[in-house]
């Protein structure tokens, strides 16, 4: 959708919800595209890291969550961030929000959170753009 606009990734500030394989993919993506990744979360809470999100970060946060199964919000004192326990991201000023948790789980969430259920539907079908 933004390419319909004229516009790309490049200098947006990125929301993500989410920190498994799908999560993490679409921030190598928004980085890779010249964004800016300022938020991945999980059942627990969300971490906000205002500087965002490069490579190296996003490879911590693949090994801690992959691989030792460990807390999210030990990237704290790996990135100097901030953890909000308990919370969602959509707080966080962006330009772009890219909920990439199971579609029902915003729909539980109210009114607000139906619009980013579909949203969250158009980003994972093959044939669509990012909003």
């Amino acid at each position: 959708m933004l390419e319909t606009k004229g516009e790309s990734l490049e200098g947006k500030r990125a929301v993500i919800s989410g920190s498994g394989n799908v999560a993490t993919h679409a921030a190598e993506k928004v980085c890779q595209l010249g964004g800016t990744v300022l938020t991945l979360s999980d059942s627990k809470g969300f971490l906000h890291d205002p500087a965002g999100m490069d490579q190296t970060k996003i490879d911590w946060i693949k090994r801690q969550k992959g691989e030792i199964r460990g807390n999210l919000a030990d990237y704290v004192e790996f990135s100097g961030s901030s953890w909000h326990e308990g919370e969602k991201p959509w707080g966080i000023a962006c330009d772009v929000a890219l909920p990439v948790q199971p579609k029902m789980r915003w729909m539980r969430l109210g009114r607000r959170h139906c619009l980013l259920a579909d949203v969250w539907q158009s980003v994972r079908e093959p044939i669509c753009q990012l909003i």
